[in-house]
């Protein structure tokens, strides 16, 4: 049997924290939870171990928070993301918001998809380029003229690459993609464990 110690445990009464279940992200150096049975969001320090107060919470009746379980924050654009359960939506809200605020932007309505949405993640990270192909095959030279004032121009030969279209271009990730990615596959293993 393998045990884990426990570092640091951030506890109920201060820290406002619901019984009901609980996600949780690190971003910022610090750490984001929603909250389901209380439909809210508390930030802590990253470091915070106790009966501990939050540092900002986001809660109340403009907020559009419905059990809300998935949470993500871009550090990019500074914005948080919230996937509610039970209002059927994902509410974007500022990364320093607190108190009772609405989200900037809220993704819900029946041509979204969306059902009981559990986890949230994001990406900032544009798609890498996309090769141009030319029709100058490799290695044949081609001649480009060159203005100098002496003379008559001269032909200076110059290479041409060319990119094949049918090669294949392999995405890679950075390692912000890789650390929400992690903590999304930490997400889902906490949920089944706390289902099993």
């Amino acid at each position: 049997m393998r045990y884990r110690r426990v570092l640091r445990t951030v506890s109920l009464s201060a820290a406002l924290l619901s019984s009901v279940g609980i996600r949780a992200v690190l971003a910022q150096d610090e750490l984001f939870v929603t909250n389901q049975g209380i439909n809210s969001v508390t930030v802590y320090t990253r470091t915070a171990n106790g009966n501990v107060a939050p540092l900002r919470t986001i809660s109340g009746g403009a907020t559009g928070l419905g059990f809300p379980e998935g949470i993500a924050v871009d550090t990019v654009n500074n914005e948080m993301f919230v996937a509610n359960e039970n209002s059927l939506s994902v509410t974007v809200y500022a990364r320093t918001a607190n108190g009772n605020v609405a989200p900037l932007r809220t993704l819900s309505g029946a041509a979204t998809g969306l059902n009981g949405p559990s986890f949230v993640a994001i990406t900032t990270g544009g798609a890498p380029p996309t090769p141009t192909p030319t029709n100058t095959p490799a290695g044949v030279a081609t001649n480009t003229p060159t203005n100098t004032p002496t003379s008559a121009p001269t032909n200076t030969p110059t290479i041409t690459p060319t990119v094949n279209p049918a090669a294949a271009v392999v995405p890679t990730l950075s390692p912000s993609m890789l650390a929400l990615l992690a903590l999304a596959l930490v997400g889902a293993a906490i949920f089944l464990f706390r289902r099993s």
